[in-house]
């Protein structure tokens, strides 16, 4: 059965611009965005880019717990490649989707650490073939609220999903 409305959970679109929500019982979570800087991106090496989006990761968990409330759940969006897509397999080609693969395991083994339940959602499951101008217009539908980023409104829609009220045409 799915909830209402989520509350201490947190939904997760993972990328070198991370989109999150905090969800706290309400169709309106707290937002928030972790960035690689530009010149953290030229810069440095993986590792070391994989260690920032982590410790940035780290320390907005933190950050929230120690100011709002404690969370139980994270559900993170997980990795699918998509065969009829350019772009997918273009980031599989190059070696995207595996350094994504390691991003988003990261953060799932920070959430273990911290207690957290954790599932991942794959893309076909909560969005299916839905651009962003699509999940941006059945967000803001939903809870009248324009988000910053793709990837914000999509750690958004995660949480909507969970809820069972982001409806799309299958």
């Amino acid at each position: 059965m799915k909830k209402l409305y989520l509350d201490k959970y947190l939904t997760v679109d993972g990328g070198w611009n991370t989109g999150l929500a905090f969800w706290t019982g309400t169709l309106h979570p707290e937002t928030k965005e972790i960035k690689l800087l530009p010149e953290i991106r030229r810069r440095n090496g993986q590792g070391k880019k994989l260690r920032y989006m982590w410790s940035n990761f780290e320390n907005l968990l933190v950050k929230y717990e120690k100011e709002k409330l404690c969370l139980d759940s994270c559900i993170i969006e997980g990795i699918e490649l998509w065969e009829g897509s350019l772009k997918s397999m273009t980031s599989a080609k190059r070696g995207d989707i595996f350094t994504l693969a390691l991003l988003i395991g990261g953060y799932g083994r920070i959430c273990h650490e911290y207690g957290l339940a954790l599932k991942y959602i794959l893309p076909s499951e909560w969005k299916g073939q839905l651009d962003d101008a699509s999940v941006k217009y059945i967000t803001h539908l939903i809870n009248g609220e324009k988000y910053s980023s793709s990837h914000i409104t999509d750690a958004v829609g995660i949480g909507l999903n969970e809820m069972g009220i982001f409806k799309r045409k299958k």
